[in-house]
């Protein structure tokens, strides 16, 4: 059967908070697409990975649906956050690529430049969400989650997600009898685990549309190829 594929660029973007929206729903539709063609192939393992990264997009369009410009704050930082890291670290080739276009000296110049950026892009997000001020490292998945006030979804989704990412090692590191039964019993819980990734697949679709609308409205259009995708989903 031929799946159905939502384009995000259906959707008409004015002003920068729905433009990066539109970017992050791209990068979702893209990774779940990716994890239900896995699962379509029996592999719920390498899905896992995707529906992990997909929940992270996830979260931070929940966010912007809900808060906006502030939630731009969020992720501003973590851009400059990521930039600066380049510098601080003088990544491998990257790093090199600015020493050679800009010189030593100023690579170490933006360096500093975009250091303090984002100490002060931080800073603001910080004051908007005070949950920020307090964490070793602010802006990790779990504080995004907290941010959207959705802190059990995260232990519930995506810290199991993370624990299936590396479920390969599980016979290697921990003997707790639960694989002792034998292929049978690898098996159905191979078809536990498909199930329970394809539930979180269909949450986030289903939360996804209602962002969609709270921020652009309702777009009959689009509205009908989502629910097309929707039927697609196999049933966990």
């Amino acid at each position: 059967m031929e799946r159905t594929h939502v384009k995000a660029q259906m959707l008409v973007a004015r002003g920068t908070t729905q433009r990066v929206f539109v970017l992050y729903l791209e990068r979702l539709l893209g990774l779940i697409d990716g994890a239900l063609a896995l699962l379509y192939g029996q592999e719920p393992t390498p899905s896992a990975i995707l529906t992990r990264s997909a929940l992270e997009c996830y979260v931070d369009i929940v966010n912007l649906s809900r808060d906006g410009d502030d939630y731009l704050l969020v992720l501003k930082a973590m851009l400059l956050e990521n930039r600066s890291s380049i510098f601080h670290f003088k990544t491998a080739e990257l790093y090199d690529h600015f020493v050679e276009d800009l010189g030593e000296g100023g690579a170490i110049k933006m360096g500093k430049r975009i250091a303090e950026q984002f100490k002060g892009t931080l800073k603001k997000a910080s004051d908007r969400y005070p949950i920020l001020r307090y964490q070793a490292r602010n802006l990790t998945v779990l504080n995004r989650f907290r941010i959207a006030d959705m802190e059990n979804r995260y232990h519930a989704a995506y810290t199991w997600l993370s624990m299936l990412a590396h479920n390969a090692l599980e016979p290697l590191l921990i003997d707790d009898g639960m694989r002792r039964a034998g292929e049978g019993a690898d098996v159905a819980q191979d078809g536990v685990e498909q199930a329970a990734v394809l539930h979180i697949i269909m949450e986030m679709l289903v939360d996804t549309l209602k962002c969609i609308e709270t921020l652009f409205g309702k777009d009959e259009a689009f509205t009908r190829q989502f629910l097309a995708l929707l039927e697609q989903v196999p049933q966990a």
